[in-house]
């Protein structure tokens, strides 16, 4: 074969290469036009329910807002409602309700009760919401001879806290140190003079 023949075959191989290229380009032939692919349904964004863990002692008002939500009710408890505590009333479920006391001069939260209807707090719930509710200091338990259906506990700065029943509602209540009503400064040292002595026993 000669080398005109050679280089004649050569083209017409390469002309029918780029036809058979082209008609795949364009659709031509016997291959099927690429779909996009179908795009992805949106994702339902859940609705975030507001945490518990909002609510603790020394928090202020603006950050409880912030972390959970508005109050439900608003109420003032000094007399005939102007300049006292601020109680704000929340809704966590249909059978589950949290009120928060807030200093009107320092806004912050210094007492806190947790009430849940007809089922009472576990041990466990009970101990998690202390421990929420610490503050850096200790809890310890208090002998109640009243009932043996309240639970009563101290705080190492004066802080208390009590759990039992009220009518259909099992409560929780927690108090910031700092806030104990009618204070007897003798009685607090003493306080701490005990704490210091049981402690000084395990050491």
């Amino acid at each position: 074969m000669t080398v005109q023949r050679i280089r004649t075959v050569a083209l017409g191989s390469l002309a029918a290469l780029t036809a058979c290229v082209g008609g795949l380009a364009f659709g031509q032939g016997n291959s099927k036009e690429a779909k996009p692919p179908a795009a992805k349904p949106a994702e339902a964004v859940a609705d975030k329910k507001p945490s518990l863990k909002a609510f603790r002692l020394g928090a202020t008002r603006d950050e409880l807002v912030k972390n959970y939500g508005e109050p439900t009710k608003v109420a003032r408890l000094g007399k005939e409602g102007k300049g006292g505590i601020e109680s704000l009333k929340f809704q966590h479920r249909d059978d589950f309700w949290v009120f928060a006391e807030v200093r009107p001069d320092t806004g912050h939260v210094i007492q806190i009760y947790y009430r849940k209807m007809k089922t009472p707090f576990t041990p466990l719930q009970i101990a998690e919401l202390l421990d929420r509710n610490a503050e850096g200091a200790r809890w310890w338990p208090e002998e109640v001879a009243a009932s043996k259906e309240v639970s009563s506990f101290r705080r190492t700065d004066g802080g208390s806290a009590r759990s039992g029943w009220v009518g259909d509602w099992h409560q929780v209540a927690v108090l910031s140190g700092g806030e104990v009503r009618g204070r007897d400064p003798t009685a607090d040292r003493e306080r701490d003079d005990k704490v210091k002595d049981a402690l000084k026993e395990i050491e």
